[in-house]
């Protein structure tokens, strides 16, 4: 089995237990040889990766035991390769060496294993002066710039981070509850790359970095970033946006449920809204505007009435849906609608309207969708992040100044 070593404090009294697959980006040529100048941006932590293993080279770096021997620390997963992937490397196990004094002090998760008896980790650490957490769902290189910080070895920290990367910080910043530890850098981290902030939620992309974005923009308190990604969610969104990303974002379900909520109200309303206008032209009450000719208002009203439940009727909006609509996300909807071929006789033969009626297009038709959506986007316009955090923006003031 592989093992990698790295040591955060050479006095450390806590092992942190990950796992990571194999280097991808090992060449044959190139295998164990470690190249500091061409570190792709946004992997910082690769040329760590390996470094401390180096210079421990076999030995353990606290306890002096090799790697292989019989009492060294193991992670509790299965290294060898699935039957159905013969040919898949093993996973690398890696051994992180850290205080757990700085560890508590930066995660009340910690904290709350490492200083109380009820859980193994605290008990053993009281018990021996050492400790052994086997994190195996935790990303070893997020996790390396954590402990960077946590540790004081700010030097090692990286001042610029991919996307991803950032990604999965944000995961482990929210599991381990350690955003105060980190924010002097996150700030720097989520400017450099605000540029790639998506500007919609159609593909698979977009859809795939909206949640990143949500996800970060949660777990670091952005108000400005949060509001855009959760507009970009109300008027994008589908049904099933829960199940979609259910486990995957660090957010409270609350916010997926209001973003669900608003788009099902604004569905429901264009619904609604084509729904009534269709009935409206079916009662008996003429809504043709003009006087020269009832015949002819009657049969403007039947154009119009027919050329409408026909339009609507291809791009599926009638008969109306059943409620949560189903894939459709209201930016799809609006868009049908405002490609809605319906049309009346007043539109082709210039009739006398009445003193001071201006005549426009479909009786006015497609002025009214228009005027509709704008209403309902303005609703749609994303969520204040701090009324689901329960706290007020900025700093907490200091007391006794």
């Amino acid at each position: 089995m592989a093992v990698e070593f790295y040591t955060f404090d050479p006095d450390g009294d806590l092992l942190l237990i990950l796992s990571r697959p194999p280097d991808d980006a090992e060449s044959e040529d190139g295998a164990g040889e470690e190249d500091t100048n061409n570190t792709p941006a946004g992997s910082p932590t690769d040329e760590r990766i390996g470094e401390d293993a180096a210079e421990s080279a076999d030995t353990h770096p606290d306890t002096g035991a090799s790697a292989n021997s019989a009492g060294s620390p193991s992670l509790e997963v299965d290294p060898t390769p699935d039957e159905d992937e013969p040919d898949r490397e093993p996973a690398i196990v890696v051994h992180m060496l850290v205080s757990s004094k700085h560890m508590m002090l930066a995660s009340p998760v910690f904290k709350a294993m490492l200083q109380h008896s009820r859980f193994k980790e605290g008990q053993k650490l009281s018990a021996t002066g050492k400790a052994e957490i086997p994190l195996p769902d935790d990303d070893p290189y997020a996790f390396t710039i954590i402990l960077d910080i946590i540790h004081g070895r700010n030097r090692q920290v990286p001042r610029e981070i991919d996307l991803d990367l950032l990604s999965s910080i944000s995961k482990l910043v929210d599991k381990y509850q350690m955003v105060e530890a980190v924010e002097s850098f996150s700030n720097g981290w989520i400017d450099a790359v605000e540029d790639l902030l998506p500007a919609g939620y159609a593909t698979t992309e977009d859809v795939e970095d909206v949640h990143r974005w949500l996800g970060i923009s949660w777990v670091f308190a952005r108000e400005d970033e949060f509001v855009r990604m959760t507009e970009l969610m109300e008027r994008g969104c589908w049904e099933g946006l829960a199940e979609d990303i259910e486990e995957v974002l660090p957010i409270p379900g609350l916010i997926v449920e209001t973003i669900l909520m608003k788009r099902q109200e604004a569905l429901s309303d264009l619904y609604a809204f084509i729904e009534q206008t269709a009935r409206r032209y079916q009662q008996s009450e003429i809504c043709c505007p003009r006087t020269d000719s009832a015949e002819w208002a009657l049969n403007c009203d039947s154009l119009l009435l027919g050329s409408l439940l026909k339009s609507a009727s291809s791009y599926e909006i009638l008969p109306v849906p059943e409620s949560p609509y189903g894939d459709i996300s209201f930016d799809e909807l609006a868009a049908k609608l405002y490609s809605l071929n319906v049309s009346a006789i007043c539109d082709k033969i210039r009739p006398s309207f009445q003193a001071g009626v201006e005549p426009k297009p479909a009786h006015g038709l497609h002025e009214a969708i228009e005027e509709r959506i704008a209403l309902l986007e303005e609703r749609l316009s994303g969520l204040n992040i701090f009324e689901f955090k329960g706290e007020e923006k900025g700093p907490r003031p200091i007391v006794g100044v």
